[in-house]
């Protein structure tokens, strides 16, 4: 397993409740190109007390955000994968994530967490995502 990225826990000001995540990336992220989609394989673990619904009006995703080198978000809706089933407090399922590359090259962040539809991205509630660096390149 890739462990150079990893991030769990929770921020000092963290809310309670199932905003507590941990995310693993199983094998570092390549080079991509302009508009490129690729799956990436995440191990996404529930440090929360309560059960991840995978179903319902307000189901728990995997997504990301893309942001810039100055920090700035440039893709803030990332594409979603559903979890197969409920996830309960403290268990680990591991993920096929697809995830779109921005539509210009330059040095991008892959900011992944875990979004409780209808309700609150995980790191909006401070619980820390999973940055990972990626290089954008143009299509050939």
């Amino acid at each position: 397993m890739f462990a150079g990225l990893v991030a769990c826990g929770q921020d000092k000001k963290a809310t309670s409740g199932l905003f507590q995540q941990e995310l693993k990336l199983e094998a570092p992220v390549p080079e991509l190109k302009v508009d490129q989609s690729i799956k990436i394989r995440v191990a996404v673990r529930n440090l929360s007390g309560v059960t991840w619904p995978a179903l319902g009006e307000k189901p728990v995703r995997l997504s990301y955000h893309w942001l810039d080198k100055a920090g700035q978000v440039v893709v803030y809706d990332g594409e979603r994968t559903l979890l197969e089933k409920d996830l309960p407090a403290g268990a680990t399922a591991k993920l096929d994530a697809v995830v779109k590359a921005p539509g210009k090259p330059g040095e991008y962040t892959l900011q992944l967490t875990m979004v409780q539809e209808n309700v609150a991205w995980f790191i909006d509630k401070g619980t820390r995502g999973l940055d990972a660096p990626i290089r954008v390149v143009k299509k050939q």
